[in-house]
């Protein structure tokens, strides 16, 4: 019955959220006011349903009802905790259901938080969230449906399959089978659904993402994803209103560092999973999923700086408004990708032609309504002020351009294969390419942030920017040569990259030092002025040193980085990065739903074991036959050291060698303690009271009524 629960709580949210997007609109344009309040019950009705209904398929999981079909594809008996819960979204239609559940989380906490904003603002911004999650909804109920119960949820050939199987308990003929309906074939299967030995333990969830970074990983990028739809609906409401302003932007910036935030710690997760867990040696491939979710973080990026622009001086609300779209626009272009199968990844969830056609007749539906309803109103957005090419806007704009050009490298880069392949060509698009263009793009916007972050609005002067930053170009400079001198053996990027991190990062501490007056008034003022810096300052500055600091351990450890392959014996002493290492062993292991080889090699410091590091090759005892390899890592902050353990080679029917993969990889840790710190730049960010979604109570009650609030200053 729980399931049953689950799917009937869907299907009344799936009518709540129709109601969502329809009533608060027609009050907006009616002038209806009760209609419009009615959002914010709706998102909150919505919100309770769609939770109810996620508890309910968790609760299937942890307890392993096996007659749920999802749960029985995609669980064990045997699985741990963490596991079961996680495969809840470690599959196609528990991922979406995450999705809805999230997106109707963030229709509740606008209603929630958006107490102080335009009440017809805030209805159209609720109706577009509820036309939304409507969409999907119906995307869950008519092809997704995680509640299915078994035999009923099989697809024709699995059901046929299924009975050809147990065509004696069924007492049935192949011909009967081969000839039969669906309707028949489910009865037939349901009436001896308890003694089908079909899957009795589970057939277990993908060994792959049997790990506690692929655990968290859906949610924080989901967070990321889903939370661009309220700049999304924000825009639209805004485009229907025919009116963007400074207020309207201060309202949107802080959904889009919210969301901006999360894809940081969504993206990091991933790569930081793909390191250790797929036993490469990399962390980033521009893998077609990967790039899914990096082309809404670049836009994202974009987005939230335009909306300062927008703020403080009333410009670009055009492209601002614009962004919002194709912000929200790429993060359903990857759910497209990761769900219709046209392009392949280790990350993909299904590869069902129906549910991507779905998906994409929301994406052209939401997507080209936004932008034919932005054609229409474009002219009406048109900005009443000027600013010099270099000047604080101007920055920004480059910023934004560079940001865009980026995302559209990427996004050609990722989508030229299926174009390709549509014309009955084909095409690879790697690593070389984006590193090439995406490298080339990111040099000047990572030279122009210090600069940008010293020159004042309207009208500035980019010669005396420089001279205050003369100690930090100083110090850039110096990295330089003595990177190039002392690492003459390795690639340019190497000290290239160490410069360019040493700007990036010395100019974001700068930029408050010297906004402090350091050195220039006694120290009790320049602390004075620190602590009473706004927080979103310091959130800048922990975000611009967070990109520094990724810089740095990408093209460090590019440069810097060993591999070592070869056929190791038991006892066999090796050198691999400077380091010594002595392949000690293979034992073998027995975990609760695996069976492991896990090798012992030993690192070396004057002869003495400094440490050991202990990589698997883990073979799970379900029907997928599958293996993973789990890495031995030692991890610092001035190198990792990545052991990967292979196949064994065979001589006379016994083991003689193993293969054995050693990597010295320096400062990599540095690229995911850099996004944490950008992601922690947003959290302070979104602290500062200035920020909080609306204008203060005491300016709307001054304010005439439907008056828009004015921003802070």
């Amino acid at each position: 019955m729980i399931a049953e629960f689950g799917h009937l709580a869907l299907v009344l949210a799936f009518f709540l959220a129709l109601a969502q997007g329809a009533a608060p609109l027609i009050g907006a344009e009616k002038g209806w006011a009760d209609y419009m309040r009615l959002g914010d019950a709706l998102a909150y009705g919505q919100a309770l349903l769609i939770g109810l209904s996620f508890a309910a398929l968790t609760y299937c999981f942890v307890v392993s009802d096996f007659s749920v079909l999802l749960v029985v594809s995609h669980s064990h008996v045997d699985k741990p905790l963490l596991y079961k819960v996680s495969g809840v979204w470690g599959n196609h239609e528990g991922s979406m259901l995450l999705w809805v559940f999230i997106l109707a989380i963030f229709g509740a906490l606008i209603a929630a938080l958006g107490r102080n904003l335009p009440l017809p603002l805030k209805a159209r911004t609720l109706a577009i969230q509820g036309l939304i999650g409507a969409a999907f909804l119906a995307f869950i109920l008519f092809t997704s449906n995680p509640f299915a119960r078994w035999p009923d949820g099989l697809p024709l050939e699995a059901l046929q399959q299924l009975a050809a199987q147990h065509a004696i308990l069924l007492d049935l003929s192949r011909e009967w089978i081969e000839n039969a309906s669906r309707s028949e074939l489910q009865t037939a299967l349901a009436q001896a659904r308890d003694a089908l030995p079909a899957a009795p333990s589970g057939r277990d969830l993908n060994p792959i993402l049997q790990d506690p970074g692929l655990a968290f990983h859906p949610p924080f990028l989901y967070l990321g994803y889903v939370g661009l739809s309220t700049s999304f609906s924000f825009a639209v409401a805004a485009l229907i209103e025919g009116r963007v302003d400074a207020a309207w932007a201060r309202w949107v910036r802080p959904w889009t560092l919210a969301a901006w935030m999360f894809l940081t710690l969504g993206i990091a997760l991933g790569s930081w999973w793909a390191y250790y867990e797929l036993g490469w040696g990399g962390w980033w491939f521009w893998d077609p999923v990967e790039n899914a979710s990096f082309m809404p973080w670049l836009a994202a990026a974009a987005l939230f700086h335009s909306a300062i622009v927008v703020e403080k001086r009333g410009e670009l609300k055009s492209w601002t408004i614009l962004l919002a779209i194709i912000g929200f626009s790429l993060s359903l272009i990857g759910t497209f990708i990761v769900r219709s199968g046209v392009l392949t990844s280790v990350h993909a969830f299904a590869s069902d032609p129906t549910r991507g056609v779905f998906v994409l007749a929301i994406l052209i539906l939401s997507v080209g309504g936004a932008l034919a309803l932005y054609g229409w109103r474009a002219e009406a957005l048109a900005s009443d002020g000027t600013f010099r090419p270099i000047s604080r806007e101007g920055a920004l704009l480059l910023n934004n351009l560079l940001l865009g050009v980026s995302c559209v490298a990427v996004f050609v880069g990722t989508m030229a294969p299926l174009v390709y392949e549509a014309f009955g060509a084909t095409i690879t698009v790697g690593p070389p390419f984006f590193d090439l263009v995406f490298g080339a793009l990111m040099t000047p916007l990572i030279l122009a942030l210090p600069i940008g972050a010293m020159l004042p609005w309207k009208r500035g002067d980019a010669e005396a920017a420089l001279r205050r930053l003369a100690p930090v170009l100083g110090v850039a400079a110096l990295t330089l040569i003595l990177c190039w001198a002392m690492l003459r053996d390795v690639p340019i990027g190497g000290p290239i990259g160490a410069a360019l991190a040493a700007w990036v990062v010395l100019g974001a501490l700068y930029d408050p030092l010297d906004r402090a007056k350091l050195g220039r008034v006694p120290p009790e003022e320049t602390w004075r002025r620190l602590r009473n810096m706004p927080r979103s300052d310091w959130g800048k500055t922990l975000g611009h040193l967070g990109l520094g600091l990724t810089v740095f351990g990408i093209m460090l450890s590019s440069a810097l980085q060993t591999e070592d392959i070869r056929l190791a014996k038991p006892g066999e002493i090796y050198q691999a990065g400077g380091y010594t290492f002595r392949f000690k062993d293979v034992e073998p292991v027995r975990g609760p739903n695996y069976d492991a080889r896990v090798a012992r090699v030993e690192r070396l410091e004057n002869g003495r074991v400094a440490e050991v590091l202990q990589p698997e090759s883990r073979a799970f005892r379900t029907q997928r036959g599958q293996t993973t390899a789990e890495v031995g890592l030692s991890s610092g902050l001035l190198r990792d050291v990545y052991v990967v353990l292979g196949e064994p080679k065979m001589e006379d029917g016994a083991v003689s060698a193993w293969a054995l993969r050693t990597y010295v990889k320096p400062f990599v840790s540095w690229i995911w303690i850099g996004a944490l710190a950008m992601a922690l730049g947003g959290a302070v960010s979104l602290s500062d009271a200035r920020h909080r979604v609306g204008a203060p109570a005491g300016r709307r009650r001054n304010a005439p009524a439907g008056a828009a609030p004015s921003p802070a200053e």
